[in-house]
């Protein structure tokens, strides 16, 4: 978690889409001299959608996990969604992090990860070896387009496959669904996806053929 609250870039003033969502006067006051810089956090570069959510104004995030008992239900639940993140892909979310840390951030991050085990620590600089190893052979014209497929691919949670599902499910059931609080909607959801997979199931049940089914395993 404090890994998640450490500084991945120097503190920078917001940029102009980041103030997008603020009106007029509110845009005015956050440009006026002395321009205030707000942190840079790894949790950025791990939940992204946290950062589309809350407002780089409205970011109330606590500087070490001490101090989330007392922070707001969505901050919490974006350290939740991270923490889940993290130990589902430890090698790829710090090699996602490193890459998008400045020298000010990368020495903090690195003395966080320093408390890794080892085999971690190995994995993560082979992996940084082989992402530099393939940015020095590649040509330049290319680099730029495989760097922003490189970035969706390595960022854990983003270029989920079942994405369509979930949008495909969300909008046949989009007028059922509407009238219901946030929590029973994803309650409806989820049992929606449950009763879908379990037909997929029937369905591919029967075309398996052979002894072990391996003629026809994978087209089920």
């Amino acid at each position: 978690m404090n890994l998640l609250l450490t500084p991945c870039r120097s503190p920078s003033p917001a940029a102009p889409w980041e103030l997008a969502g603020a009106s007029p006067r509110m845009r005015a006051d956050l440009q006026r001299e002395p321009v205030q810089a707000y942190s840079r956090l790894v949790l950025s570069c791990v939940v992204p959608e946290y950062d589309s959510a809350v407002a780089i104004y409205d970011r109330q995030l606590p500087r070490e996990f001490h101090g989330l008992a007392s922070a707001r239900a969505v901050e919490r639940r974006a350290i939740a969604i991270g923490l889940g993140r993290t130990i589902a892909y430890p090698v790829e979310a710090a090699v996602s992090i490193l890459r998008g840390c400045d020298d000010f951030g990368r020495r903090r991050v690195e003395e966080s990860l320093a408390a890794w085990p080892a085999h971690l620590r190995a994995a993560i600089d082979r992996g940084r070896r082989r992402f530099r190893r393939e940015a020095a052979l590649m040509p330049w014209r290319r680099r730029i387009g495989a760097d922003r497929v490189l970035r969706s691919a390595t960022r854990p949670g983003s270029g989920d496959r079942f994405d369509h599902f979930a949008c495909r499910l969300v909008a046949e059931h989009e007028a059922s669904l509407r009238h219901l609080p946030v929590e029973e909607r994803l309650d409806r959801l989820q049992a929606l996806a449950q009763a879908e997979l379990e037909d997929f199931r029937r369905r591919a049940a029967p075309a398996r053929r052979g002894p072990a089914g391996a003629r026809d395993r994978a087209d089920a």
